[in-house]
């Protein structure tokens, strides 16, 4: 799933903290979300995975921890707080 994140500078510190918290190790192809340029314009969005794939796990929220481990890193927390509580209202979690 998808979302605009107008403010995202692309430093990718929350991919890298959410492969870290999965796996122990800092690679943004173990995310469970994914900073990608907008087609054809300025800025950037956030892809949450819905389902595993490859060595990827879905995405759950952190569920356990208080304040998820992207949120965290994140310096625009405020607004990926509200993405990951919308893509968890979407995906039924």
């Amino acid at each position: 799933m998808v979302f605009e994140m107008e403010v995202c500078g692309a430093c990718r510190t929350c991919e890298m903290a959410c492969s870290y918290h999965h796996s122990g190790e800092f690679n943004p192809d173990i995310s469970s979300l994914r900073i990608r340029q907008k087609d054809g314009e300025q800025g950037y969005v956030v892809q949450l995975l819905e389902k595993n794939e490859g060595p990827s796990r879905a995405c759950d929220g952190c569920r356990g921890l208080d304040v998820p481990v992207c949120v965290q890193f994140c310096s625009e927390g405020d607004v990926l707080t509200k993405i990951l509580h919308k893509f968890l209202t979407e995906v039924g979690d």
